[in-house]
């Protein structure tokens, strides 16, 4: 890939945005070693994302059996930031991410259809 061919383009002030992308894809779509190297491009983004989510789905957890642990406590009528509006918030994601994350400490959210 000729890197000062797209320093050049990318640099050039003028030539508008929209073609600069076209002439970058162009000179990328040239070189044989493109696709190997889209392909390490994509394999450390997956690996990055499999990552993220294991965490992420961690802390929801944590955070959740946190709550869950709270002595319950009653609430003016009308504040929707409750305890139970936390956790079926929580309840929500895990249903819309079924398959992809779910409760690291085994506790069922219904039956988890949506």
């Amino acid at each position: 890939m000729n890197i000062d061919e797209i320093k050049y383009i990318v640099n050039a002030s003028d030539i508008p945005d929209s073609s600069k992308r076209r002439f970058i894809i162009a000179i990328i779509a040239a070189d044989k070693e493109a696709i190997p190297d889209i392909l390490e491009f994509l394999k450390f983004e997956r690996q990055s994302n499999h990552e993220l989510i294991i965490d992420l789905n961690l802390e929801v957890s944590r955070a959740d059996s946190f709550i869950d642990s709270l002595p319950k406590i009653k609430v003016r009528k009308g504040n929707d930031f409750t305890r139970e509006f936390v956790q079926g918030c929580i309840s929500d994601l895990y249903k819309k991410y079924k398959g992809r994350i779910g409760h690291c400490f085994n506790k069922k959210f219904g039956n988890l259809k949506k």
